[in-house]
């Protein structure tokens, strides 16, 4: 496999699905299409690297919260084990 730091960056593409718009031929401005069929659009490049840092902030946040609850829940059974062991000793 080859590591990802000997990869070349390459420029990002990024589309949502969209409404198609139609022209509205009395006033020439974009309308709604009728039949609201689906599209793609291209994301402006800053703002799809923004998007991926907001996505990116969130994975480390969730992972960092479940690293908690695992640090939790040792913490909880190893306090189960001692009670445990104190109730035999009595």
């Amino acid at each position: 496999m080859i590591p990802s730091a000997a990869l070349p960056l390459l420029p990002m593409l990024v589309s949502v699905l969209t409404r198609a718009a139609r022209q509205n031929t009395s006033s020439g401005n974009a309308a709604v299409a009728a039949d609201n069929q689906e599209t793609r659009t291209e994301l402006l490049p800053a703002f799809a690297d923004a998007l991926v840092a907001v996505a990116t902030d969130a994975d480390g946040s969730v992972r960092d919260l479940n690293a908690c609850i695992d640090d939790y829940n040792a913490a909880r059974d190893e306090i189960k084990r001692v009670a445990q062991k104190l109730q035999v000793m009595d």
